[in-house]
């Protein structure tokens, strides 16, 4: 765990990933961008900007930048793509490149994880249960799963409730 780095743009190479696994957007992306300009130009280190700019808001700049940078061997990119469609509402859009995707990294609850919060922009919330429920076998420990899972639940069982209801007549008098 990292309480605080300095140093600036001397900060090691392994740092600048863990300050974006950590969550730390508003530090990671001026590290990234340094190196980016100091002729640190991997994909990885491009897609991790990609990343910072989107959870930051920046849809536009990550866009242009996930362009130019491409998918990645792993599919990456477009995990990143999915992501930047669910932001701009385009659910459906996000879950036709996804689906490739969460098929070749199903063992990953992350993934997953997005992949059910497609599901759940669709309506789909009983789908999102069932993947929910498998990233949450994977990672018993991570609280946005379990918290996503409450959700999907809640939803599949309001749905499920106003299917079973029955249509009532008022009471005369």
């Amino acid at each position: 765990r990292f309480e605080s780095l300095e140093g600036g743009s001397r900060c090691s190479g392994r740092h600048r990933p863990a300050l974006v696994a950590l969550g730390r957007y508003s530090e990671a992306e001026p590290l990234l961008r340094t190196a980016i300009e100091q002729g640190s130009n991997g994909a990885d280190i491009q897609r991790a900007l990609v990343l910072c700019l989107l959870e930051r808001g920046n849809l536009l700049e990550a866009e242009r930048l996930l362009e130019r940078v491409g998918p990645g061997p792993r599919g990456d990119g477009d995990l990143l793509k999915a992501m930047i469609l669910l932001e701009r509402g385009e659910a459906a859009d996000a879950l036709s490149i996804l689906e490739p995707v969460t098929r070749d990294r199903s063992g990953e609850p992350k993934v997953l994880n997005l992949a059910a919060g497609i599901l759940y922009r669709l309506g789909r919330y009983q789908d999102a249960v069932d993947i929910l429920t498998q990233a949450n076998e994977m990672a018993p420990s991570d609280s946005v799963i379990e918290n996503n899972l409450r959700h999907a639940e809640a939803a599949s069982a309001a749905i499920d409730l106003q299917a079973q209801a029955t249509a009532t007549s008022a009471l005369s008098n």
